[in-house]
């Protein structure tokens, strides 16, 4: 397999298995911050050699990709990263939006205090 493909599938299958595994503790009422604090560290443990594989296959060909960058690679390097600064820059802002403020962010709170995943019977989605 290509090492690209083998990444975004192992990326998606990853996360998907992440969120399913999120879903079932709030099913079972086990949002608790010991038990997300647990599972983080058992997915990071379990990933440990991979991680360590990927930041060193970085470190190795840092200095290879930076030498062979041509301008116009440089141009569309910097279309992508300005858009991305100007997104992570906003991501600090405090929500102000309706939408955020009554749905993004107050019914998963509610999740968080009860410990749990619950029906809400007035939701208004």
């Amino acid at each position: 397999y290509d090492e690209l493909e083998k990444n975004v599938f192992a990326w998606g299958i990853g996360y998907g298995l992440f969120s399913l595994v999120i879903f079932f503790l709030g099913v079972f009422g086990l949002y608790y911050p010991v038990v997300i604090w647990i599972l983080i560290f058992v997915v990071i443990g379990l990933s440990y050699k991979t991680i360590t594989e990927y930041f060193d296959d970085i470190r190795l060909k840092r200095f290879v990709l930076i030498e062979n960058i041509s301008v116009g690679n440089f141009v569309f390097m910097l279309l992508i990263f300005i858009p991305l600064l100007i997104m992570l820059i906003t991501c600090f802002a405090p929500p102000t939006y309706y939408d955020s403020l009554v749905y993004h962010l107050a019914i998963p709170d509610m999740y968080v205090r009860e410990s749990k995943l619950f029906f809400i019977p007035k939701g208004e989605f």
